[in-house]
């Protein structure tokens, strides 16, 4: 899933993105594996990802709701120190590439293509033969069927999506109209940086970590 979705690159620090709605097709998505990838992921941008309710699918395999709560989870993000290395996909410990770490905190909304037994009963599309990554040609009826389902999917997620937004444009109101500074946990135990334009405080030791990158000021601008 590192290569299938553009995490890393949504994460750039230029984009200032706020929150990132992340819809993975991976083959793979029932396996839980999304913590381990995004935390590798949010480790190289200095940041740390934190799964918000542990929902999990039901145990009954007839239940046409046991992924419920599932087609929209909530990762909560932190700054965090950047380590020397990290775990990549293939388990192998590597040093951590010197790429500029975010300036801010970026929420996540993962949806991972799910069965959805009610729309298309019987159709799974991590294991259906014509879904899979190596199947060029597809039937209008095959098309329609993934359309379906990616679309009960959303509409399963879609107060999530909405509630993640309205949480965090109210966040930034509060910032904005407080004077855009809102203090973050001192990671290092360091010296704290203000940064009223991104509202929040860095400490110095993650400044430094951005490798003496500046912090605009865009107040004025807010």
């Amino acid at each position: 899933m590192d290569n299938n979705c553009p995490t890393y690159v949504l994460l750039h620090q230029a984009r200032e993105a706020d929150v990132i709605i992340n819809m993975d097709a991976s083959s793979d998505v029932q396996k839980d594996s999304f913590q381990q990838r995004v935390d590798q992921i949010g480790a190289r941008r200095g940041l740390r990802y934190t799964k918000r309710h542990a929902y999990k699918p039901g145990p009954d395999l007839k239940d046409p709701d046991r992924f419920k709560d599932c087609y929209a989870q909530i990762y909560d993000c932190e700054l965090a120190p950047r380590p020397p290395t990290v775990i990549d996909s293939y388990g192998k410990e590597v040093t951590t590439p010197p790429a500029p770490v975010c300036r801010k905190p970026c929420s996540m909304i993962y949806m991972p293509l799910l069965p959805h037994e009610r729309t298309v009963p019987g159709f799974d599309p991590s294991t259906a033969k014509f879904s899979g990554s190596y199947n060029l040609v597809w039937t209008p009826e095959q098309v329609e069927t993934l359309v379906k389902v990616c679309a009960a999917n959303f509409k399963e997620g879609e107060q999530v999506i909405k509630d993640v937004l309205t949480e965090t444009w109210k966040r930034k109101k509060e910032a904005r109209e407080s004077g855009g500074v809102r203090v973050g946990e001192d990671v290092n135990n360091g010296v704290q940086v203000q940064s009223p334009a991104q509202g929040m405080v860095m400490t110095e030791g993650v400044r430094q970590g951005m490798g003496g990158v500046g912090i605009p000021n865009r107040a004025k601008a807010q």
